[in-house]
């Protein structure tokens, strides 16, 4: 078993998936996500993840998130209806379940590591 370190980044990538958010609510958030580690189970991976301007929904994460902002900004709404403006080093976690809406100006990028089923 090889139990060496995983380091994120775009070079280091096992898989690169571009496309667009599903529930967009203004102009045109393409996105990437390289995915740098997957656990075997499938219930695990972490990886780089970048979107251009726009706006999107994501109605109920799949998974708890955590998510590492590297570039640009975001302001990110809650299903409260609080704001809150992500840039370079604010670390935070998004709970499986959330509903939030992700307003991005320009461009933004970040590292994240995802985690799907804790109930299970």
């Amino acid at each position: 078993m090889d139990t060496g370190l995983i380091f994120l980044g775009t070079e280091q990538a096992v898989e690169h998936v571009p496309g667009r958010p599903e529930h967009v609510l203004d102009g045109d958030p393409l996105t990437n996500v390289w995915r740098n580690a997957v656990h075997p189970s499938g219930k695990m991976h972490a990886g780089v993840w970048d979107c251009r301007a726009g706006a999107f929904e994501l109605p109920c994460h799949a998974s708890t998130e955590l998510c590492v902002i590297t570039e640009g900004s975001a302001e990110i709404e809650d299903a409260q209806g609080r704001k809150t403006l992500v840039k370079p080093g604010d670390a935070f976690i998004i709970p499986q379940g959330s509903r939030t809406v992700w307003r991005i100006e320009e461009y933004v990028k970040k590292y994240y590591l995802c985690v799907l089923d804790l109930e299970d």
